[in-house]
């Protein structure tokens, strides 16, 4: 799952994914809306986005691609999914909906989607992410002066930062 050019309300989302199955039935999934929320004990499960899955014929493999802008319903858990991701090695997500299914001959019912996967963390720490905005600024006019500020901030030399470059967390 890969989210860039995020804004206050959105991001954009590029998933693709395989749904394989043994089965001898193939039916058809009707496209759905969907919510994205974090499966982590200490996280209250409430969606943070929604998005728009396609249509599916379940074949022995069957191909989904996502690429949409993905709107933002819970500014709070989205937070709290975006600390999940930085801080651990892995996390899992839960993917919910309602749809609609269809095998030939048969009456269409209404099946609900519940798919939690486990995804990839990027297990990232303070002095990481301290990196990411002295790397991001840059960028900017005032990356000298950003700098200079931040290296000599007393919370960045707890964190095993100097003037001087990075030092070691251990004595």
């Amino acid at each position: 799952m890969i989210l860039t050019n995020p804004t206050p309300h959105s991001f954009d989302l590029q998933q693709q994914s395989v749904i394989r199955s043994g089965s001898s039935y193939h039916p058809r999934l009707d496209a759905f809306n969907a919510t994205l929320s974090v499966e982590d004990a200490a996280i209250d499960k409430s969606p943070f986005a929604s998005m728009q899955l396609p249509a599916v014929h379940a074949t022995a493999e069957a191909q989904v691609n996502v690429n949409q802008i993905v709107q933002i319903t819970d500014m709070g858990q989205f937070t709290d999914y975006t600390k999940v991701v930085l801080a651990s090695e892995k996390y899992r997500i839960a993917v919910r909906g309602r749809t609609g299914l269809h095998e030939s001959g048969l009456p269409a019912t209404t099946v609900d989607y519940n798919k939690v996967v486990t995804l990839k963390g990027m297990l990232c720490t303070i002095e990481v992410v301290i990196l990411a905005l002295i790397v991001m600024y840059h960028r900017f006019e005032r990356a000298e002066r950003f700098q200079r500020h931040i290296l000599s901030d007393s919370s960045c030399t707890s964190f095993g930062w100097s003037k001087y470059g990075r030092q070691s967390l251990h004595p």
